[in-house]
């Protein structure tokens, strides 16, 4: 069931019972519908009013509320964006230890390599000195038998040596 507004109940009285004429009547009537038409004029202006603020809280609260969702997905976004710099980073880090420590290891074999490349490099230097020493006293010995047999003969000494065959 509609509950419909109630209305006023109007008295109608007329106006040979008050005593008063028709234009009195007639101006009064006009009197009371301007009145009603002003009060029902400034319920309008205030019910626009009433609409008008309302529309404005609603926008103020929509607005607001606008601004938290953009606030919260960009909140969310960096959230997003720092967890993926930060796992970035720790994965660069890991690979980096990774590396240095692959590194270490081809050091340490390579100072292997290389101290026994040096060491070997070592041993055919002095064998190859042990070499020359061998050929230097060969040398040293030839050149006394040599210069004892030039003691032994003396007129071996300058020994005939021709530069040209035919002198």
């Amino acid at each position: 069931m509609i509950d419909r507004p109630k209305r006023r109940a109007s008295i109608r009285i007329c106006s040979w019972q008050l005593g008063w004429d028709s234009s009195f009547l007639e101006l009064w009537s006009f009197a009371r519908d301007k009145n009603d038409y002003c009060d029902r004029e400034r319920e309008d202006e205030k019910l626009v009013e009433i609409e008008k603020e309302k529309r404005l809280a609603l926008i103020d609260a929509w607005e607001e509320n606008e601004k938290a969702k953009a606030q919260t997905k960009a909140y969310k976004e960096l959230c997003s964006i720092e967890s993926w710099e930060n796992n970035t980073k720790t994965a660069l880090e890991l690979d980096l230890k990774k590396m240095e420590e692959s590194l270490e290891v081809e050091k340490t074999e390579y100072s292997k390599k290389f101290k026994k490349k040096i060491a070997e490099i070592e041993k055919i230097a002095e064998a190859k000195r042990e070499k020359i020493e061998k050929q230097k006293e060969q040398e040293s010995i030839k050149v006394k038998k040599i210069s004892e047999k030039l003691i032994a003969t003396p007129n071996a000494y300058p020994p005939n040596t021709k530069t040209c065959g035919c002198f």
